[in-house]
């Protein structure tokens, strides 16, 4: 990329930032934008590569089985019909259905309409897809609508989904269902509607941590009160068999130490036997 077009990236990308700022005002930080954003592209940093045992066999299969019976080109009219989505414009949204376009159709970075919705917490458009027979499990990049959703911590949206029939436990080429997602930003009320709609706890991301162990590092309190009162096994190891207890200990966090034991986290499973360490090969990376 030339140096010019590079800083004006650059810029454009501090100039949002600001008008984020002093115009709507930021409920994340810039760290936690950009932790989320890798979340829903699907991203790993370098750091996490130590720990990742998904091999390329096992995330070809993850790609095969994605939900995405919609053509990888779009009209104009169907490009349309993302933009309406994007702009929230429910009126032209009707107008552009009415007028033919494909409610399945993708963008240019592979976005259902639906999943524009869902993402941005726009409600009427999204009412207005679902009638319109929007496939709700159209995935866009890294994940479902729902799991958008739940990571944007857009609660009335992961119900209105749910309701539609989304898969609560389907696992984004993130390597993580709409409820992890969920807990990993610390969205109470996106994580509730899910748990209450019978989303599994006991899944992990693609590093191996489980919910309870995820609540724990990321020191979020009641989202560890929430996964143990919704049934979360407070034994359930990670990756590593080091159990949740072991976690809240280590890290120093006493309160979370009393829930688990109280939910009945065991003190001699702090340490648990795993499958033996062997050599990856780098096609597994």
């Amino acid at each position: 990329m030339p140096s010019s077009e590079f800083f004006g990236v650059v810029l454009r990308a501090v100039g949002c930032a600001a008008v984020c700022v002093v115009v709507t005002g930021c409920a994340l930080d810039p760290k936690t934008l950009a932790y989320r954003d890798r979340l829903e592209q699907g991203a790993i940093g370098p750091d996490e590569f130590e720990r990742f045992r998904e091999s390329q066999a096992e995330m070809l299969a993850l790609v095969a089985s994605a939900s995405d019976p919609v053509p990888l080109t779009a009209s104009v009219l169907d490009r349309e019909l993302s933009k309406a989505a994007a702009s929230a414009d429910v009126a032209r949204l009707r107008q552009l259905i009415k007028d033919g376009a494909k409610v399945n159709a993708v963008d240019e970075w592979g976005n259902t309409a639906l999943l524009i919705s869902a993402r941005e917490g726009e409600m009427d458009s999204a009412r207005v897809l679902l009638r319109a027979r929007a496939d709700v499990e159209g995935r866009g990049g890294a994940m479902t609508p729902l799991a958008a959703a739940a990571l944007r911590g857009h609660t009335q949206m992961v119900q209105l989904l749910l309701r539609a029939g989304a898969d609560m436990n389907a696992v984004g080429l993130n390597g993580q269902t709409p409820l992890m997602n969920a807990v990993k930003l610390n969205r109470m009320g996106a994580a509730q509607a899910l748990l209450k709609a019978g989303a599994s706890t006991r899944v992990t991301d693609r590093v191996g941590d489980n919910l309870l162990v995820v609540a724990i590092t990321e020191d979020y309190p009641q989202m560890l009160s929430l996964l143990l009162e919704m049934g979360a096994y407070p034994d359930m190891a990670d990756a590593n068999g080091l159990s949740p207890l072991y976690w809240a200990q280590l890290l120093k966090r006493p309160e979370m130490e009393r829930r688990l034991l109280a939910a009945g986290a065991s003190a001699e499973h702090l340490k648990q036997v795993v499958r033996e360490s062997r050599t990856y090969t780098f096609q597994e990376y």
